[in-house]
């Protein structure tokens, strides 16, 4: 309670490809893993869709933390 909770975004092409970056600040000391959620079957699939998706595109999706904070950066090919 009381944390300075945010959410930062950055959309760009550059050279024929999309990077998309989202950073969002995290109570946690150390990056999640999987869900807090009570029902943990029918959570998680985001990020493997996202995952699977920039990859059949040319890309990848790196997820990478820090403690208070969590960057999810993917990256695609854009364009003919």
């Amino acid at each position: 309670e009381g944390a300075d909770r945010w959410v930062r975004s950055n959309l760009r092409v550059c050279d024929g490809y999309l990077y998309f970056a989202v950073h969002n600040s995290c109570a946690d000391e150390e990056l999640p893993q999987g869900t807090s959620k009570k029902d943990k079957k029918d959570h998680g699939l985001g990020l493997k869709i996202i995952r699977e998706l920039a990859e059949k595109h040319g890309g990848e999706l790196v997820i990478s933390g820090r403690p208070g904070a969590v960057e999810c950066t993917v990256t695609m090919r854009w364009g003919k």
